[in-house]
């Protein structure tokens, strides 16, 4: 019994190992990441990158914002220079060579197209009405199949911060989305994108 109490009391004075707190733990771990060179480094290299990001996002927002501001401006002096008058189709043509016409066993390469556009439309009187409409008058040369001496149809002049556009008419009459180019109280262009980064343009002229 004298020897079972003796162990006992051997037991009670073991130094048992002491453990940190979880809190010491994340303190420790806290100091290191705070004073290692490789932690600050890997810091201050996220810190660049978000930094990075933030000034990119806010170059980008600017410019876009730039754009979109300088086409509405674009958009807005080319409706009043064609508000109310008279304009012809004169030329057709692109801004590098291109074989135009693949449906043929031809392959050419040319910038001039003007021999490409119908004779009806030559002779068309396009009148761009201030609330949107185009009044088409279709004079000697007709387009086959249609008649009618006046054509109504519609307009519309828009921008965002890739373009200022003129929604007119294709060959056929069908509505299409133009990219708006040089403009004048003469005549305007416009145009669009062709596959190979070429642009295919259209150039009106005023009539009276």
């Amino acid at each position: 019994m004298a020897n079972y109490l003796q162990v006992i009391n051997a037991g009670r004075n073991f130094p048992f190992p002491s453990y940190p707190s979880p809190s010491s733990l994340v303190d420790s771990a806290l100091r290191i990441i705070i004073i290692h060179p490789y932690f600050n480094f890997m810091k201050q290299s996220l810190q660049f990158v978000l930094l990075a990001l933030c000034f990119s996002a806010f170059i980008s927002c600017t410019k876009n914002g730039d754009n979109k501001a300088l086409n509405d401006k674009k958009a807005t002096e080319f409706k009043a220079a064609i508000d109310l008058k008279h304009f012809r189709l004169v030329d057709f043509y692109s801004d590098k060579p291109i074989d135009y016409v693949t449906t043929d066993l031809e392959v050419k390469s040319e910038t001039d197209l003007r021999s490409y556009i119908k004779p009806y439309l030559l002779d068309d009187d396009n009148y761009f009405g201030s609330e949107g409409g185009v009044i088409i008058t279709q004079n000697q040369q007709k387009k086959p199949g249609l008649s009618d001496p006046v054509l109504s149809r519609n307009y519309n002049v828009s921008a965002d911060e890739n373009s200022a556009y003129l929604d007119f008419l294709d060959y056929d009459y069908y509505p299409v989305k133009y990219k708006i180019g040089e403009y004048s109280t003469a005549g305007f262009t416009i145009y669009l994108d062709w596959p190979g980064g070429v642009k295919i343009y259209s150039r009106f002229e005023r009539v009276n």
